[in-house]
């Protein structure tokens, strides 16, 4: 699709973040009882990035855990973690993640999992890309075709006047 050209450029900044190691024991706080919105998780690593404009988002690197985004800083207050819903939910095991038009602000980004992750290894990348408006996204802008004839065959323009 020519990305990184002058007719369309290629905003993307990857992020790859520190590697948690599961370790063998739970070493972090808030999960478990206090963890209710999704009960399978018991290990988690938290991360915390701030954006300065509205933008759209990726997470890579860490198949087969949750992945949650909380619109919080976690450094600030971790009780709010109890209390605040995520942006993502409970279903989202998979490689990536996307948001799309996340707002400027501080977010955490949580990876967990159950038990089964001994010493296993993860290092999320997080992928940010701006948010880009083009002649398309709004009614007001879109090519008006004027009042089309009834036909059974397709019109790609305008039609003769």
């Amino acid at each position: 699709m020519n990305n990184g050209t002058a007719a369309n450029p290629n905003y993307e900044q990857r992020f790859t973040l520190c590697t948690e190691n599961f370790k063998l024991v739970v070493d972090t706080p808030l999960v478990g009882p206090a963890w209710s919105f999704c009960p399978d998780v018991s290990k988690v690593a938290y991360y915390v990035f701030t954006l300065a404009q509205e933008s759209y988002i990726r997470i890579e690197g860490v198949e087969y855990m949750q992945q949650f985004v909380f619109p919080l800083d976690v450094t600030t207050d971790s009780l709010l973690l109890a209390t605040t819903t995520p942006l993502t939910n409970c279903d989202n095991i998979s490689n990536a993640v996307e948001i799309c038009r996340l707002q400027p602000g501080t977010y955490t980004l949580v990876i967990g999992g159950d038990n089964s992750l001994q010493c296993t290894p993860r290092t999320p990348t997080l992928i940010v890309d701006r948010v880009l408006y083009s002649q398309y996204d709004f009614a007001d802008h879109a090519y008006d075709f004027g009042m089309m004839p009834r036909m059974v065959c397709s019109t790609t323009g305008s039609p003769a006047m």
